[in-house]
């Protein structure tokens, strides 16, 4: 027996003398930081934010730590910079490089070729910074969600052995400036094997089930193709393999003698004779010519194999060189049980006269039966162009539509209403540019997601420069319903095109899955350097948001 209590009081010894001698970095946030030694506790009510006057950039991203902070600690706590205001014997959060002594002795301990930050408790000071401006969020970032989440209203304790946190910024992780990050999953090039060489696949139509039972998850896409059918490519392993599901064909190819801009799209409710889950997918048939176009609603009831011509949305059969009825975009109004088609209309005489073109939609109760054209936007200057509509719901906060607006000008716009049918068609939209002066400027395209703050946020993408000369772009992110744009670096580089015959990056597309993450589908160069200017390749990823 006494030999058993010495070898538990050796094993206790070895055990504290291990805490004792632990470093005081930690970067391991796995289990909780519930303290093992002697405990050092704060209450940020006694705390006020501190920043350097300095580093004006970082000012909004101080309100939205404020807002946090006040968030999950019940606190109220005050902002100041380190201007004219001495530290004093005062409790601070000190953000970034300010004059206080405590940032200055631990800022000379950053490594400069380090990308990340760190979270450090000094006496009576919090001090939180990194190297530049990712390592500053993503320490800002740290600190609420190891710290303010686990508070016990806004009081918090550490270890007195273990008073440095530290973190590193990693390449597939961005922190917004309102601290919500970006990740990006694993990139992905999608091999049809049924591919023709030089076929170059854009406005690429992409949807996973949500509302279809057993079938949840399925992935669905699909791409123009310039002929008389539109092939659907389906995939059940999360978009890692993919084969052909079925082939849309409209059966009157005398007439209309290609198919192009489709649009998938699952009913999420049922409607008319078509149950909840049923895929669908809006289209524009015409002829090479371009003297008659109209706009078709195929359905499938066996996930992509049979498509089934059910409706015409709308058709002109009168129509004159540059005209027609282009990029349908379907989405479900939960409050009016209606089925909206938006779409790009230049067959009105006054409009193509004058090269120009608006975005109309039309309803239904059934998919099948559509009421009359809405005007959505329709510019008094009748020689724009505005097109390519996407229609967002945006929670309960009304609906978005971002738009191209083409001749003359090469923008990327926006509208909100609260109802899916009225849109001040004559009322100019709103210019879509990033913080930095960064736009988009055609083949648009959104999606909102529930997660980035308590409106949401909004995910763009599009193409920066003309068809025959784009230039890198930028994913933009927004918060605040389209107010404030953020821009970050698109997953999908790709660079000018040097072929004529190749649209790069035209017409991508976002998804919005259940968990709130955005599937990111866009057309750029192949992998295969072989082939990096003759055709176009899908490239396919996930964004996660935290």
């Amino acid at each position: 027996m006494k030999q058993l209590v010495l070898f538990l009081i050796c094993l206790s010894i070895l055990f504290f003398a291990g805490c004792v001698n632990n470093s005081e970095i930690r970067t391991d946030y796995s289990d909780n930081i519930d303290p093992i030694e002697e405990v050092i506790s704060y209450d940020l009510h006694d705390f006020r934010i501190v920043y350097s006057s300095k580093q004006n950039s970082l000012a909004e991203s101080i309100k939205y730590f404020k807002y946090y902070i006040d968030l999950y600690c019940n606190t109220d706590i005050q902002i100041i910079t380190d201007k004219n205001i001495s530290s004093e014997d005062n409790f601070e959060i000190l953000v970034g490089n300010t004059d206080r002594e405590e940032s200055k002795a631990k800022a000379s301990t950053m490594p400069d070729n380090v990308a990340g930050g760190f979270v450090s408790f000094v006496e009576k000071k919090i001090i939180i910074n990194g190297n530049g401006s990712q390592g500053i969020l993503s320490s800002m970032k740290l600190f609420i969600n190891l710290f303010c989440k686990k508070s016990n209203d806004g009081k918090i304790n550490i270890d007195k052995n273990t008073n440095t946190f530290s973190i590193q910024c990693e390449d597939n992780i961005t922190v917004l400036p309102y601290l919500t990050s970006v990740s990006v999953g694993t990139e992905s090039e999608i091999d049809f094997n049924s591919a023709r060489f030089g076929e170059n696949p854009a406005y690429t139509a992409f949807v996973v089930l949500q509302h279809n039972n057993d079938n949840n998850g399925l992935m669905f896409l699909s791409y123009e193709t310039h002929i008389s059918t539109v092939p659907v490519y389906i995939s059940s392993d999360g978009g890692v393999s993919w084969k052909l599901a079925g082939t849309a064909t409209f059966t009157d190819a005398s007439k209309y003698e290609y198919v192009g801009t489709p649009m998938l799209y699952e009913l999420p409710e049922d409607m008319g004779d078509m149950p909840a889950g049923t895929l669908l997918m809006g289209c524009t048939v015409g002829s090479l010519n371009k003297d008659h176009t109209a706009m078709i609603l195929w359905r499938s009831f066996d996930l992509g194999k049979n498509w089934e011509e059910y409706s015409v949305v709308d058709y002109e059969d009168d129509n004159h060189a540059g005209s027609g009825l282009y990029e349908p975009y379907l989405i479900y109004d939960y409050d009016e049980k209606v089925l909206a088609c938006f779409y790009s209309d230049s067959t009105d005489k006054e409009i193509y006269t004058n090269n120009g073109q608006r975005i109309v939609m039309k309803v239904s109760s059934d998919g099948k039966n559509w009421g009359e054209r809405i005007l959505c936007v329709a510019p008094t200057n009748q020689k724009l162009r505005p097109g390519m509509p996407v229609v967002i719901k945006m929670g309960e906060n009304g609906y978005m539509m971002i738009y191209e607006v083409l001749g003359g000008v090469n923008q990327i716009c926006y509208k909100i209403s609260d109802k899916i049918t009225e849109w001040s068609p004559k009322k100019a939209g709103t210019l879509i540019k990033g913080k930095d002066g960064e736009m988009l400027y055609q083949t648009p395209w959104c999606c909102w997601t529930p997660l980035g703050g308590e409106k949401g946020t909004i995910v763009l993408t599009g193409m920066k420069g003309s068809i025959s000369t784009p230039e890198k772009c930028k994913l933009f992110f927004s918060n605040d319903l389209g107010k404030t744009w953020y821009a970050l670096n698109n997953p999908f580089e790709y660079d000018k095109q040097k072929d004529g015959k190749t649209l790069y990056s035209y017409s991508p597309c976002l998804f919005t899955d259940k968990d709130g993450s955005v599937y990111y589908v866009n057309n750029v160069f192949p992998d295969d350097a072989k082939l990096r200017y003759l055709r176009t390749s899908l490239k396919f990823t996930k964004l996660m948001f935290e």
